[in-house]
């Protein structure tokens, strides 16, 4: 295991090269219960620094998770993240979970991108190797992955809402 530097410190050449990219940028400014200030919070400008390298290092696979808030109150913001994730090449989908349903002991609601770079799905051995029937084993996975997502998941909370929120060391989170 190796620690790296700041994030918003590193040039993309700092920044290895890798086939999966894992974006798991704060929470708190997009979150319901926070101030819900966005990329006007230093911690919401993670995201597009996520967007950034993804444009430099291209890695075939990304996964963007955060709270259903970034959806629900940013919708300006989630659409900026999923065009330049498809004007970068991505073949994306996008789910909002409840974590109770995973095995997770919370019941929040997340939301979850996942994206494969065109590229990557022409030399489809690099991605499917191994999986049933020579492509992506999509049915391993839940079937709430496959679904996409109704409207009735995108109304606002009630401001100041925990439903589905937990508390724990640092603040409320959801």
């Amino acid at each position: 295991e190796q620690m790296h530097a700041d994030i918003t410190k590193r040039t993309a050449a700092e920044v290895p090269e890798v086939d999966l990219y894992i974006a798991g940028f704060p929470c708190q400014p997009f979150s319901t219960l926070g101030a819900q200030r966005g990329v006007y919070d230093d911690r919401g400008q993670l995201v597009l620094r996520c967007l950034s390298l993804i444009q430099e290092k291209r890695p075939k696979i990304i996964l963007f998770e955060n709270v259903a808030g970034f959806v629900k109150n940013h919708p300006d913001l989630h659409h900026v993240v999923m065009s330049a994730c498809k004007n970068l090449g991505y073949k994306l989908d996008e789910a909002i979970l409840n974590t109770e349903k995973f095995g997770v002991a919370q019941c929040r609601q997340r939301w979850y991108l996942a994206g494969i770079h065109k590229d990557s799905l022409r030399s489809r051995g690099a991605l499917t190797h191994g999986m049933p029937g020579g492509r992506l084993g999509t049915a391993q996975l839940p079937k709430e992955l496959a679904k996409p997502l109704p409207p009735a998941q995108f109304k606002k909370a009630p401001r100041g809402a925990a439903a589905g929120c937990w508390r724990r060391a640092g603040g409320w989170c959801g």
